[in-house]
């Protein structure tokens, strides 16, 4: 039995689930129907909960991530979200579209990832970027040597050798 409590989307309600159902029916079938928004608030219902899904969710539900147009993720909050989602191991897709108080560091968890296909950082872009997001998006605040040693962390050492030594 899971007892569980934990806000909806619009914070105007709390939801309580208690669930009888075996766990691994509740993490295989129920939870894979929650967008990445309610998981990551379900799990910080509790350490349960947490250890529900960080641990025992399937890792393939970490292949694609999607966090674009989110204005209030900082560097930190997205440090501690990949190391607790393996991101190194199970994410192939990144995309972190108009995320403009991310810098570089955030994305340390994904140093020598071997199964990174797609990172997108864009500032600007597939968003329609009007009203409030349109004012607060400028000019790509990354810090170009963090984010630089990371991608090319990913790259085959066959690729690297082409670099100089001692740039990073």
């Amino acid at each position: 039995c899971l007892p569980v409590t934990y806000p909806t989307d619009n914070n105007t309600k709390m939801l309580t689930v208690e669930s009888t159902l075996p766990r691994h029916i509740l993490v295989n079938s129920v939870l894979s129907y929650l967008d990445l928004s309610t998981l990551i608030n379900f799990s910080c219902c509790s350490p349960q909960c947490q250890t529900i899904v960080f641990q025992e969710m399937p890792k393939t539900s970490w292949n694609e991530i999607t966090l674009s147009g989110n204005l209030t993720i900082t560097d930190d909050q997205l440090c501690v979200f990949l190391r607790n989602i393996r991101a190194k191991e199970n994410t192939r897709i990144l995309s972190l579209v108009g995320c403009v108080n991310i810098k570089g560091p955030g994305l340390e968890p994904l140093y020598g990832s071997d199964v990174l296909e797609n990172i997108d950082l864009r500032i600007l872009g597939s968003l329609p970027l009007t009203g409030e997001l349109g004012t607060m998006c400028g000019p790509s605040g990354l810090m170009d040597d963090c984010v630089a040693r990371i991608l090319f962390s990913m790259l085959p050492l066959s690729q690297r050798e082409w670099e100089e030594p001692g740039i990073w």
